[in-house]
């Protein structure tokens, strides 16, 4: 536009989309019949045998994640004397495409095979008949920002901004939107089976319209020379549009989308397939809804970073950089029970339930939990939080001599809650971690990130050997030898000691699968052995836990399964697996070949991974009720070689 004004505008469009659809893998045998008339055979499971179905006859049902984004852009950049400014503005359109047929070919549950083969299930379910799980959001996000980077001396240059980004409230496009506006007080259903719980409208209420987003930042030359430098900075960042996990849920636990759980208090036979009532009937003797909600009232998910970096240049070409970095996550999602059981005591802040009270009485008001309309309600909040502090150290060697270098030292330490609009979403397959075990997450399920490795050193190395510079075929063979190296130290990756079934009767999500242990006080005569037998179990000690032995990595004496209406007081990740080290090792040539013209080149290359093969072991098993607790029976890659020849022109 001018010699001191320039602008860029750009458009894009992005779409992602992924899918699965039926694969009709087979028919059912004579005799056998879906649970749900007219669709694919589904999932039952036996009490303390492995669960059978969901797609081994039929594959699953369609399913459908289509997002659509539409983004422009625009930056305009201004350079008046000392100050270099920036605006611009992000608009974003989003549109999402939704079909979560989550187990709509009906489920069963038998409490033991003879009750299985006599056609007596404890309970059975699925979706209701009428139920709807497609969904299409759309919703717009806008964001706006003004930046100065102002050259105050020719020593010290400071960067000030602002960004305010907001998104519109989310809608429906066919008016399937419905809120559980207050899971406290709201009922379930009404005389003659209407949902008076959901509200048409929107899913959540809109909290964007505050996201004010400061930015600092500034870098000094100490002491003029060039040689020494001082850098910091920090900003809030909010997370606008991220919701993809919320309207999944949305989609497949949220009316009309209604999945229904039937219980067989008088242990008659069933005769399947069934017809599940209407949506709009479901005020039956034996039924409870399966609810997965949005928190209507969730707030708005930030991070704040924060950075102060010295720099200094070294003799022979060599810099060192020391850091501090820092984060704090806020209103991270979460997914969590939404109406807790209420504790039957509680003594010296620990929560105590007890099972003589149903966790989710059918048949009659549930009295057990928060709000007594309701049982579990699967529930997407903002109660997340994490927290990041580190020591960061980097020594870089430029090219010179033919030698380049750079290592890097971090010493961090990050906890958080589990993170995630989905089960298991955050650090999914990590013992202990991917799930809350309490509605009140920051007492029990506060602790380190399945990524926390606290050391964790990298060093790359190239050495360019020198050449005799000789002539003829000899030169061809000795000169252009080079070498590589890539070594990697780090520490191990937490994990939490666990407890194959719920003893706690709290009700929670991540119960209904595994929670944690307990540590073993000073006195362990009364404890009790989950996998049966006698054994010498002994207190807890922090300092001889962890065996190093792959074979037995901890000592699962030192846990052992909560007291009854209790949850496991092992905190979340006390446990570390093994460390990792790993050294990369290359060797290689590189001979000109004039004939293929100036770029010509042939270039040789041997390489080892893990050259001194070293071992490097998985996560051990971390269930206490399994007999190969503790076995390591994963590892990473062991030494191996290759060999490559390239030509290039």
């Amino acid at each position: 536009m001018s010699p001191s004004m320039s602008n860029t505008a750009r458009f894009a469009f992005s779409r992602t989309n992924f899918s699965s659809f039926a694969i009709n893998g087979g028919s059912l045998p004579t005799g056998i019949e879906p649970f749900i008339a007219g669709r694919p055979f589904g999932f039952f499971s036996i009490t303390s045998l492995t669960p059978v179905g969901n797609g081994r006859l039929v594959g699953p049902p369609d399913s459908l994640h289509l997002q659509n984004i539409y983004s422009f852009g625009d930056d305009l950049s201004y350079q008046r004397g000392r100050h270099s400014l920036r605006f611009g503005a992000l608009l974003n359109r989003f549109n999402e495409a939704l079909t979560v047929p989550v187990n709509s070919e009906g489920t069963a549950s038998y409490s033991s095979f003879a009750n299985f083969l006599q056609g007596i299930p404890m309970s059975y379910g699925g979706p209701l008949t009428g139920s709807d799980i497609n969904r299409y959001f759309r919703y717009n996000t806008l964001g706006f920002y003004a930046q100065d980077d102002y050259h105050m001396t020719s020593r010290l240059t400071v960067n000030m901004g602002l960004r305010y980004e907001f998104m519109t409230t989310p809608r429906e496009a066919e008016g399937r939107q419905y809120a559980i506006q207050n899971l406290t007080t709201d009922t379930t259903v009404l005389p003659g089976g209407e949902l008076a719980a959901w509200t048409p409208g929107p899913v959540m209420q809109n909290k964007t319209y505050r996201n004010f987003s400061p930015r600092f930042g500034f870098a000094w030359d100490v002491f003029g020379d060039g040689k020494t430098a001082v850098r910091g900075g920090g900003g809030i960042y909010y997370d606008v549009g991220n919701l993809g996990g919320a309207f999944i849920n949305e989609s497949n636990g949220s009316y009309p989308a209604i999945l229904g759980t039937f219980t067989n208090p008088t242990n008659a036979v069933v005769t399947f397939p069934v017809t599940p009532p209407t949506v709009a009937s479901v005020l039956t003797s034996n039924f409870a809804n399966n609810t997965v909600t949005v928190k209507y009232d969730a707030g708005q998910p930030y991070n704040i970073q924060y950075n102060l970096t010295l720099q200094r240049q070294l003799p022979w070409n060599t810099a060192i950089s020391v850091a501090y970095v820092g984060s704090r996550g806020v209103h991270l999602w979460q997914q969590l029970e939404g109406n807790p059981t209420i504790p039957t005591a509680v003594v010296n802040g620990v929560q105590y339930w007890s099972n003589s009270v149903p966790l989710c009485q059918i048949g009659t008001i549930p009295t057990c939990r928060i709000n007594p309309n309701f049982g579990s309600v699967n529930t997407n909040n903002t109660v997340g939080v994490s927290h990041y502090d580190s020591l960061q150290v980097v020594v870089n060697k430029r090219l010179s001599s033919g030698l380049e270098a750079q290592g890097a030292y971090t010493y961090g330490h990050s906890v958080d809650t589990p993170i995630g609009q989905l089960v298991a979403a955050d650090c999914a397959g990590a013992p202990g971690m991917d799930t809350g075990v309490s509605s009140n997450t920051r007492a029990y399920d506060y602790g380190p990130s399945c990524f926390d490795v606290r050391h964790n050193f990298h060093m790359s190395l190239l050495y360019h050997f020198p050449n005799l510079k000789l002539n003829g075929v000899i030169s061809k063979l000795v000169d252009g030898w080079w070498m590589g190296n890539i070594v990697t130290i780090t520490q191990g990756f937490p994990f939490t000691p666990l407890v194959g079934r719920d003893r706690s009767f709290s009700g929670v999500i991540a119960q209904s699968n595994q929670t944690p242990a307990s540590l073993n006080p000073a006195a362990v005569s009364a404890i009790v052995n989950p996998a049966g037998g006698t054994y010498n179990w002994i207190p807890y000690d922090p300092k001889t836990v962890i065996t190093g032995n792959p074979n037995n990595w901890f000592n699962p004496l030192m846990f052992s399964e909560a007291p009854l209406g209790q949850i496991g007081t092992s905190p979340r990740d006390i446990l570390r697996g093994p460390g990792v080290g790993t050294w990369n090792f290359s060797i290689n040539k590189d001979t000109r070949l004039g004939f293929l013209g100036e770029q010509g080149n042939l270039e040789f290359r041997a390489e080892i991974y893990n050259v001194f093969n070293n071992t490097n072991f998985g996560t051990p098993a971390a269930n206490i009720s399994n007999p190969n607790v503790g076995i390591i029976t994963t590892v990473d890659e062991p030494r191996y070689m290759q060999l490559a020849m390239r030509f290039a022109w």
